[in-house]
This record gives C-alpha cells, structure tokens and sequence, in this order.
C-alpha cells in the first residue's frame, strides 16, 4: 500500500517540480503559476474521487480492496500536500516546510495510540482493525494538506482559484511529463530489485532483503536535505554561480555519504539486535547495498542543475531508464545464482553506473574540471575549521 501510494503521489508530483523552475529560472507570475497547478490538482482530485464512489461496492469487503479504497481516498490529500511543499520549497521556506512535514506521522502517532485499545478489542467487523487502522492515516493526511494548504495560501500571497494559462500549461505539462516520467522511474530503479527478489527468492528472502534496504536508505535522509536548502539557488542564480553552488553541494553531500556509509558498514552487527536473529541474513546485504547508496546520494544535486537550470528535463528520464533496465537484468541473472546477494549487487551496480553518467554529463554540458566535484577548495576548508572549532572559538 505504502509502495503504490509513494508510486502514485511521486509520479504527479513531477509536475509541481515546475515551481522552482517556473518561478525562479523563468521568472512567470506567480500566480498565473499556481492557479493552473490548482487546475491540475482538482482534476487528480477529481478523477481519483470518481473511481473511489465506483470501487466502493465493489472492494470494501476484502483486506485488498480497503487497501486500494484508501489509495484512492489519500491521494487527494497527499497530492495537495505534494504541491504545497513543491511551492514553499521554490519560495525557499523551508522552516515553514519542515514543521509541516512533521504533521501527519504525528497526528497519525497519536491517533494510533488513541485508538490502540479500539484496535485490539474490535472483533464485531471483518477486517475491523485494519479498517481503523487505515481510517487513521486517512485522517492524518486530510488533516496535513489542511494546515498545509491555508499554511502555503498565507506564505504566498497568492489566490487559490483555479484559472487556465495557455502560457503557463504549454510550459508546465511539458516539463511535468518529462520530470514525473523521471519520478516513477527512479521508484523503480529503487524498488526494482526487491520486487525481482521476492519473485525470484521467495517472500520471506524480500522481507530480510526489505530491512537491508531501509537501513541503507537511511544514509540519504541528511544529503537529500542538505540539496533541498540549494534547490531554489540552483535554478535562480546566474549559470556560473549555479555551477558553484552545485559543486560545492555535490562534494559536501559526496564525503558526507563517505564517512556516513563507512560507519554504518561498522554498526552493521546491530542489525540483528534490533530486529532480532533471524535478520542476520540482512546484514552482508545491506553492506554490499551501502556501496550503491553511497554512490547514490549525491546525484540529486546535478540532477537538479540539469532540470532547473539547463533545463535539461530529458536527461534524467534516459539516465534512470538505463539504470532500470540494468537493474532488473542484473537481478534476472545474479539472484538465480547468488540469491539475495544477486539483487544487492544489481541495485548496487546500477546506482554506481547512475553516478558515472551524471557527472560525465555534468562535464559535457559545463566543461568544468571533475575535480571541481570532489576537492575541497580553500572557502570549504576555512568553513570546516570553523565549524569544527565550535562557537566557544570563533
């Protein structure tokens, strides 16, 4: 459930990307800008809310079908919310993004909680625990692209009424396709290996090979944050300050994954601490899945040059393509004869073959020195000392 809905929500999500590039490199009226993206949200809205009244009879009886009713009951809601912190993120708000991307795991935590006692005791309905269980998080995300709604109206100063820009939609779905196009495959390049596991290995090897993937995944929640503060410099400054600024995030996100991955690699005995012993089968997986995110994680940034400031949008749907395709053939080949490893070592391979063609493209297209992504210069190495100097000495 969790897979489909991040499928979905990231796919449409391609199109509010639009923002930082509509607002900040094009410099378009922002208003014009948000009341077709307001267009394009009602009719998502629209579309899903209409298969959801049809599918009702249908499915509400079995485990499956709540499942897809839910779906199609948050997608609204998680689309909204989608496109709001796409905009505040192109205004550069990210305190204001942060605190409401806190809103709905915590208003659903404490809903679960409330209701934990409900959950256990309910045995009058079919499914009736999933059923509250599912209503929660329905709850907790019409709740979060409430606040985020009238949080984001206020910050922009702008209207809500839906209006059509022939301008404005001639620009935004062409760049929409290409970027959700991009989004739904990286998912796959992300989820690829672990669906080709568990129809090649079995679903209890997908559930040991799921944990190695999650923790590994764990090392880009810092880098990935670290781009999203650059993100709206990187479209809005001129071309050679926008290289600057890539570069330095690049190397910064870069020896970040470094040093992260190399102590993770040392904590990975605890796994079976914390998930108890049967999961030391995850353990040499995630090693080997720690190379791939390591190489991994900083691609975003020169991704992100390559759409908002070239306006590059073909590139990374070609690169993610290719990576797909190598993925699921490594797999193909690799998990009949290694197992799980084999799929650890296709993910791996693909993500280090992501690395090599980003930055070979980012060396086509500005002719700038490779080392320019890796050495640390002078301003980086006086901002590090300071750093580490603590405030006590500066």
């Amino acid at each position: 459930m969790g897979i489909t809905l991040l499928l979905g929500n990231t796919f449409i999500e391609g199109y509010a990307s639009f923002f930082n590039f509509g607002l900040n490199r094009l410099k378009l009226n922002r208003q014009h800008v948000v009341s077709t993206a307001v267009r394009h949200v009602i009719l998502i809205s629209s579309v899903s809310l209409l298969v959801l009244i049809i599918a009702t009879p249908l499915a509400w009886k079995h485990p499956l079908g709540l499942q897809i009713l839910f779906v199609l009951g948050a997608l609204p809601f998680i689309v909204t919310f989608s496109y709001c912190s796409r905009l505040l993120q192109a205004l550069n708000e990210i305190d204001l993004l942060n605190r409401l991307n806190l809103i709905q795991p915590a208003t659903l935590i404490v809903g679960l909680i409330f209701l934990s006692g409900e959950i256990r005791r309910e045995r009058r309905f079919p499914h009736a625990a999933l059923t509250i269980t599912l209503s929660m998080y329905l709850l907790s995300y019409l709740f979060a692209a409430l606040i985020a709604l009238i949080a984001t109206r206020r910050k922009a100063s702008v209207s809500l009424r839906p209006k059509r820009y022939e301008k404005i939609s001639s620009l935004m779905m062409p760049y929409g396709h290409r970027v959700a196009t991009q989004n739904l495959l990286t998912q796959l390049n992300y989820r690829g290996d672990f669906y080709m596991v568990e129809w090649l290995a079995g679903w209890k090897s997908a559930g040991w090979y799921g944990v190695a993937v999650s923790l590994s995944e764990l090392l880009w929640q810092v880098s990935q944050s670290l781009s999203l503060i650059v993100y709206t410099g990187i479209a809005s400054a001129d071309h050679r300050d926008s290289m600057a600024l890539t570069e330095r995030t690049f190397r910064y996100s870069f020896w970040f994954l470094i040093v992260g991955g190399g102590l993770m690699y040392l904590a990975a005995p605890v796994v079976p601490v914390l998930y108890g012993h049967k999961f030391a089968r995850s353990v040499p997986l995630f090693e080997i899945l720690l190379i791939g995110t390591v190489a991994y994680g900083a691609t975003g940034v020169l991704t992100q040059f390559f759409t908002d400031q070239l306006g590059k949008v073909k590139y990374p749907v070609y690169l993610q393509g290719w990576c797909v395709v190598v993925n699921l053939v490594t797999c193909w080949f690799l998990i009949p004869r290694l197992g799980m490893r084999g799929g650890a070592i296709a993910s791996s391979a693909a993500y280090m073959m992501a690395l090599i063609l980003t930055i070979a493209y980012y060396r086509l297209q500005t002719k700038r020195p490779l080392l320019n992504l890796f050495i640390f210069d002078a301003a980086d190495i006086m901002l590090l000392r300071r750093i580490f100097q603590g405030p006590a000495t500066r």
